[in-house]
């Protein structure tokens, strides 16, 4: 054999010795979706950072759903504010009123005495014709009408005085952020809690979230006494207000994570990948579809209705309604892909609890869905924030997918060969 034959046998040798270390790698030599999860169990954990739970009828108890948040209010019986206190930049009004006709001040039958509004100084005074300057600032009204009543002395004969506040500077609440009219809001309005804030700011701006995903947060005295989720407000977790707080009202996306074998979302105006999706739409089957922000990788939508192998390789769902379960999350990525999922693989990881610290484990849990009892355990099983729903390929589609590896090999090792047979004398 000449010396291109020798070298075209030379590269086949080394073709077929590649082969043989991918059909050594297996799986592992395959790109995929998630992790392995072969022989998943609760005897793998002694040694992992992670608990292994398989999900029965008994065991899914203690994860059971909060269906109701709904609780008595603490703050039904909230009476009215009590004296407010005056302080610089509030505006007064101050009317004085005398006991008989001919005298200073007008009597109370009588038109009143025209006292332009008195914008409390930043040294916390006022300042009334034949009365002078007068301390008001830390004073409430009663206070203010008496040391008036004092300054007057003996220039008003029997003086009755009424002092008003007309604009409110001091006795307020601010509210920012996701609602239709920001801004201040005196407390001597009727403003006592937290939601009469919201409602006076024209309630939440659902731009491109709903209430469900919005998180108020109450600042006093530049710490964070209140933070919550909007429905949890409504469901009787009101607080009363202080003047000088802090109302902040912003998009806090409850989302849970899906990766693997799920079909993924079917026609419909849920977004396309990486685009901020619009809130889903009933469906046919009565089920509710997703919601939100949904950011697919790595694969097309299934908008297209020609092509309905695609399957969703990853999104965020958000928690559209309290106490969703595990089979709400399945049906809302579309359900197990039937071409690819195993159903014994069907895993949700669960992050630690951060105030748990050091000591938190994060928990694995496991369904069999091959078995009927499992749809009455995924009913059961509450779904929280940042917990990811994984479900991994059946081992027969891996095997396909290395029997199709191994055949794009032999293809191009035949390929290969015809060309190095063409060198051949």
């Amino acid at each position: 054999m000449s010396k291109w034959g020798q070298g075209g046998a030379a590269c086949l040798t080394a073709a077929v010795a590649l082969c043989l270390g991918l059909v050594l790698a297996g799986c592992q030599a395959l790109p995929g979706s998630g992790p392995q999860m072969i022989g998943v169990s609760r005897d793998t954990t002694e040694a992992l950072p992670f608990d292994v739970l398989d999900l029965t009828p008994v065991s899914v108890t203690p994860y059971r759903p909060v269906t109701s948040i709904d609780r008595p209010s603490t703050t039904s019986a909230l009476g009215v504010v009590g004296r407010p206190l005056v302080a610089p930049g509030d505006v007064l009004k101050v009317r004085v009123f005398e006991s008989y006709d001919g005298s200073v001040f007008p009597t109370i039958r009588g038109s009143d005495a025209v006292i332009p509004p008195q914008r409390v100084t930043d040294e916390g005074t006022i300042t009334i014709p034949f009365v002078g300057t007068v301390q008001v600032a830390g004073l409430d009204l009663e206070q203010i009408e008496r040391r008036i009543v004092t300054q007057l002395g003996s220039k008003a004969q029997n003086p009755q005085v009424i002092v008003e506040i007309i604009t409110d500077r001091s006795n307020t609440v601010m509210i920012s952020g996701e609602v239709r009219a920001p801004g201040r809001f005196s407390v001597l309005d009727g403003t006592r809690t937290v939601l009469d804030v919201v409602n006076k700011a024209g309630g939440p701006a659902l731009r491109n979230t709903q209430a469900t995903q919005l998180e108020v947060v109450v600042r006093r005295h530049d710490q964070i006494v209140h933070k919550a989720q909007y429905p949890e407000l409504l469901a009787g977790g009101d607080i009363p207000v202080q003047k000088g707080d802090d109302i902040v009202v912003r998009s806090n996306a409850r989302t849970f994570t899906v990766l693997g074998a799920l079909r993924g979302f079917g026609p419909g105006p849920q977004g396309t990948p990486g685009q901020q999706g619009t809130p889903g739409q009933q469906g046919t089957s009565g089920q509710q579809t997703t919601q939100g922000t949904q950011t697919a990788q790595g694969t097309q939508t299934a908008q297209d209705p020609d092509k309905e192998k695609q399957t969703l390789k990853s999104a965020n769902i958000e928690i559209s309604k309290q106490g969703m379960t595990l089979l709400d999350a399945l049906g809302a990525a579309g359900g197990l892909a039937d071409e690819r999922a195993d159903k014994k693989g069907v895993f949700l990881f669960r992050p630690s609890d951060p105030k748990a610290g050091p000591r938190g484990r994060s928990t694995i849990f496991k369904l069999d869905m091959s078995q009927p009892v499992s749809i009455f355990v995924a009913q059961e099983f509450g779904i929280q924030p940042n917990d990811v729903l994984y479900v991994s390929n059946a081992p027969l589609y891996e095997y396909n997918r290395i029997l199709a590896a191994l055949f794009q090999t032999a293809v191009g090792i035949r390929v290969l060969t015809g060309s190095v047979q063409t060198f051949s004398f």
